[in-house]
């Protein structure tokens, strides 16, 4: 891992940033939102899920383009789809306009993580990968607890529309470092093999601090591509187990991140401490996502990412029965934030395990696409039963039931010994 590599990790890092604390702008917002407009929690939930349907959509039908067209185009694209629907929820004047600017930033965000996970994995190491990608997902619980610190400062001087303003600005400026300082992947190139190929790749190989090419390799057999996925018995039960576990612990993820400050408000403290309690949930992100990758360098990633979910869902059940003390819920989602993110960065080193190359995106975009729908679900589903009277505590436990059951398909796989898949070792 040569300092070249370590940059574009780096940036990386700073992309998915941006990812977190645009999906969580809307959790922010929400408490702010639901005063001014009078909106019920389950109309805040449709909100809050249509930005989710939007990362469903952006993984599934955007993301596939990288494996054709490049990481670096699909990246700058989806930057600018994520600036245009944060500026477009700041001037909202009704949920249906706020919904559009929703999924928006949502076609964006769901575009963009599948690219920088590939790419992350492209630009590391063979020994170092699994660590790289982590790092790189590290970026989203980084990106919630500063965005819920700033957010923490704006909400005392300024309405919920200053959240959005923020997060429009941000990722504006810092589309400027992929377009200076991340060239697009040399796998990619060795696969796809434009015109110019040799050149760009020679061009990447001086900056990498190695010997140019005299001439391309011979081409890699890709007429498979992702039809492996189904007409392989054993690449097809990995990636059913990885997508069942990403699909369970994402409708705990994005229900915990969600509605915590609405839960928090709700006991009886203000907004701002609702936004500063979100905001050291991903601060405890930042601890267990930072464990998990010096972890995945001692550990089977298969086992550290079930330890992970099943810890996920046993914090979201004390969460749910902490009393109304600012430290107590502080505690509580410090705890909750590690083992929420560690298993949801572990998911991830899973992921760009299971794909070869020439199908990672759009393998990694099948996976966290269908996988959404666990994360599309929760939120309306969480609203509806606040709505017949079900009290959070008891929402919360039902909730925590998605990532338990992630747990339980990876213990299920290790237990039949499906070793034979790189994935599950």
């Amino acid at each position: 891992m040569g300092s070249f590599q370590v940059r574009i990790i780096a940036v990386l890092f700073c992309l998915n940033a941006l990812d977190g604390f645009d999906v969580l702008a809307i959790a922010f917002a929400a408490p702010g939102i639901t005063q001014a407009w009078s909106l019920s929690p389950r109309t805040i939930g449709f909100v809050i899920s249509v930005g989710l349907f939007a990362n469903a959509a952006g993984a599934l039908l955007v993301a596939p383009l990288a494996d054709r067209f490049g990481r670096r185009p699909l990246i700058l694209l989806s930057l600018a789809a994520m600036t245009a629907g944060m500026l477009l929820c700041a001037v909202a004047g009704n949920t249906g306009m706020l919904s559009t600017g929703r999924l928006i930033t949502g076609l964006g965000v769901g575009a963009l993580i599948p690219c920088i996970s590939a790419l992350a994995a492209e630009y590391s190491s063979s020994r170092y990968r699994d660590f790289a990608v982590i790092v790189m997902a590290i970026g989203f619980p980084v990106g919630g607890l500063v965005g819920g610190q700033a957010s923490a400062v704006l909400l005392q001087h300024f309405d919920w529309r200053a959240v959005f303003v923020a997060g429009g600005i941000a990722t504006a400026l810092l589309t400027l470092a992929p377009l200076w300082l991340v060239p697009e992947s040399v796998d990619h190139l060795l696969v796809r093999r434009p015109v110019d190929a040799l050149l760009r790749i020679n061009s990447i190989l001086v900056r990498l601090g190695r010997a140019p090419m005299a001439a391309l390799p011979a081409a890699a057999d890709t007429r498979q591509r992702i039809a492996d996925l189904v007409r392989v018995p054993a690449l097809l039960t990995v990636a059913l187990t990885v997508l069942l576990a990403y699909t369970g612990h994402s409708a705990t993820l994005y229900y915990s991140l969600n509605w915590i400050p609405k839960i928090v408000v709700d006991l009886g403290l203000s907004q701002p401490q609702a936004a500063s309690v979100a905001a050291w949930c991903s601060g405890g992100g930042i601890v267990g996502a930072s464990l998990a990758a010096w972890l995945a360098t001692k550990l089977q990633i298969r086992y550290l990412t079930l330890g992970a979910l099943a810890g996920a869902a046993a914090a979201l059940m004390v969460f749910a029965h902490t009393p109304g003390d600012m430290s107590a819920l502080l505690a509580a989602g410090l705890l909750l934030g590690a083992c929420l993110f560690g298993a949801q960065v572990s998911l991830y080193a899973l992921m760009t395990r299971a794909f070869p190359v020439h199908v990672r995106a759009t393998g990694v975009g099948f996976v966290t696409g269908i996988g959404r729908l666990g994360g599309i679900v929760s939120p309306y589903l969480s609203g509806y039963l606040l709505m017949q009277g079900l009290r959070y505590a008891q929402v919360s436990s039902i909730m925590a039931l998605g990532s338990l059951i992630g747990a339980l398909v990876l213990l299920a796989t290790a237990l039949t010994h499906l070793r034979r898949a790189t994935i599950l070792q």
